[in-house]
C-alpha cells in the first residue's frame, strides 16, 4: 500500500516591528511605524518629524524582490514626502518574511526619488505587523 504523508505548512516568523534607512547616506529612524491592510494591499509607514515614507504591496505578497513606482502607478508602490512634493524614479522591495496568519512581513527596500533635489534612500528595512 501507498502512504502519503500531509505536508505541513510553514509559516514565516512574526517579525519585530521595525522601519530604518538612510537617506542620502544619512540614517534615518522612525520613531513612528504603522502598517495596515486593507481587503487587496498592505501599507506600512516610517516616519519622523522631517520625512514621511510609506510603502503598499499586495496583501498576498510572497517572498521575492519587486520593482517599486510611485503610488498609482503598479502594485508595489513607495511615497516620500518632507515638505515637497517628489516623483519616484526607481525602486527596489525584497520581501524576505511574510506570515500571513500573524499578520507580520518583513524584508528591505531602497529607491531614488526626484523633487527640488535627488533623494537617494539605501539600506532600508523593515517589519510591519498588519494586524
Amino acid at each position: 500500500p501507498f502512504f502519503t504523508a500531509e505536508v505541513p505548512i510553514v509559516e514565516d516568523d512574526v517579525v519585530a516591528t521595525s522601519f530604518f534607512c538612510r537617506i542620502n547616506g544619512n540614517p534615518f529612524s522612525s520613531p513612528t511605524v504603522s502598517a495596515s491592510a486593507g481587503s487587496q494591499f498592505i501599507t506600512g509607514t516610517g516616519a519622523n518629524n522631517t520625512a514621511n515614507i510609506r510603502l503598499r504591496f499586495p496583501k498576498n505578497i510572497d517572498p521575492g524582490t519587486y520593482e517599486l513606482t510611485g503610488f498609482g502607478d503598479s502594485d508595489y508602490q513607495v511615497d516620500y514626502f518632507s515638505g515637497f512634493p517628489t516623483t519616484i524614479v526607481t525602486g527596489m522591495l525584497t520581501i524576505t518574511s511574510h506570515n500571513f496568519t500573524s499578520g507580520s512581513v518583513g524584508g528591505s527596500f531602497s529607491f531614488t526619488a526626484q523633487g527640488a533635489s535627488t533623494i537617494q534612500v539605501t539600506s532600508g528595512t523593515f517589519g510591519f505587523n498588519y494586524l
